[in-house]
């Protein structure tokens, strides 16, 4: 999400909607202490300091590759903090990339943890730790200020990892999460401790002596899991037939870079029911960067008759794409004259030739010239009872009067075309 990636899990409740709480980017370089309401709560010193235009990357993370990153000097002892809003009940989700470049073997330190609001320098909750053991980095999560046990598990310096720490405001119970799977609903975490009870109403990033230097970019704070780690998803994708038309609905939950949607098209046969051939109907822009939910329609009047599989394209800014999983439908009556016609007439330089097959056959479309050259043949094969539509490009034709002829087995149908540069 860069890209909008699409997974039909039906609506979201209007609690899922509301999950979200905090996204943050680090996108202006500078300081931490005084961006985007974060503050200073320990330390003046070698500031913790924002890099612009170096986010980490990771795959199926929402903000992945979106904006700058904060470096956490294992040298510097600075800790930032932002307010968020407060949460009394429930269970809270922190999500962030992480990667350690640097750093010697040792007991390690805690460098994240949510706190209270009105927020203090004491009742720290929910504190991730990190440290190098042999050449690699391992991580911890504790309710208070001493260290616990890490977790056996080594990961790799110099390689994005993503962290998820969850918090249950009730029963303080506390769980870490390190690059776990997004494809699903929420997995078994890493890490849980039982903890204190508290609610709430902050964020912070810390730095110590015994910390590996780490880079931490695209936060992330919620009320769901959906709404945390998960990728941006398309939340729903609807077709409604009504007088011969088809009205195509989606909306999303949130978005990165997302450029816009191209409308696909393919009619789905009895003879070739799953090698469908997709055209591209129509385009309908995205929202770019967007933390809220979307809404999105496009209406195909063409009065088709068949059955139609619709799918969506959705292509990022950079031109990276992803198709949606496809809706189905039946649209129109059953054609009773064997016709051809196109629109726009005159054109230039391109139309839509559409056709009615009242009978399955084999059918030929071709585009002759006034010398009866043949200049183009459109379709060429067999083809089930329905309404047909091809588009013919001119571009490299000369103005003139050209004819469409459609044929089948002992039936012509010759219709006049003018090209008009």
């Amino acid at each position: 999400m860069k890209k909008v990636y699409f997974i039909l899990i039906g609506l979201l409740s209007q609690q899922g909607l509301n999950a979200q709480i905090l996204v943050d980017n680090f996108s202006t370089a500078g300081n931490l202490n005084g961006y985007n309401s974060w503050a200073n709560h320990s330390g003046t010193v070698n500031q913790i300091q924002i890099t612009g235009s170096s986010a980490l990357t990771y795959t199926d993370y929402p903000n992945s590759g979106v904006g700058g990153s904060i470096l956490i000097n294992s040298t510097n002892t600075e800790d930032c903090n932002r307010v968020i809003t407060n949460q009394t009940s429930g269970t809270v989700y922190a999500s962030f990339l992480l990667k350690g470049t640097t750093g010697t073997t040792g007991s390690g330190a805690y460098f994240f943890h949510f706190g209270p609001n009105p927020w203090t320098t004491s009742n720290w909750i929910a504190r991730v730790w990190a440290r190098v053991n042999s050449g690699n980095l391992q991580f911890q999560i504790t309710d208070g200020s001493t260290a616990g046990t890490y977790l056996s598990t080594n990961y790799a310096l110099n390689t994005v990892h993503l962290i998820v720490v969850k918090f249950n405001i009730i029963s303080g119970s506390t769980s870490l999460f390190i690059n776990p799977n997004l494809s699903g609903s929420e997995p078994a975490a890493d890490q849980t401790i039982s903890g204190t009870a508290n609610n709430v109403g902050g964020i912070a990033f810390r730095e110590a002596s015994n910390l590996p230097e780490l880079t931490i970019s695209n936060v992330r704070v919620a009320t769901s899991w959906d709404q945390a780690p998960l990728p941006v998803r398309l939340t729903s994708f609807n077709a409604l037939v009504r007088n011969n038309l088809v009205n195509l609905k989606w909306t999303t939950a949130t978005e990165i870079q997302n450029y816009g949607f191209e409308i696909e098209r393919a009619q789905v046969t009895t003879t070739s029911p799953r090698n469908l051939r997709y055209a591209k109907i129509g385009f309908v822009r995205g929202s770019g960067t967007s933390n809220s939910p979307k809404e999105y329609s496009f209406i195909d009047n063409s009065r088709l008759y068949g059955v139609y599989s619709y799918r969506l394209k959705q292509v990022d800014i950079d031109g990276g794409y992803e198709y949606s999983d496809a809706v189905t439908v039946r649209v129109g009556t059953r054609p009773i004259v064997f016709d051809v016609k196109n629109y726009p007439n005159p054109f230039n330089p391109e139309t839509n030739i559409r056709y009615e097959l009242p009978n399955s056959g084999n059918v030929n479309l071709s585009i002759y010239n006034l010398l009866g050259e043949k200049v183009a043949t459109l379709v060429d094969e067999y083809k089930e009872e329905g309404i047909y539509q091809e588009a013919f490009d001119a571009r490299d034709l000369p103005s003139g009067v050209y004819f469409s002829i459609l044929q089948t087995e002992g039936i012509k149908v010759t219709r006049k075309i003018l090209l008009i540069k």
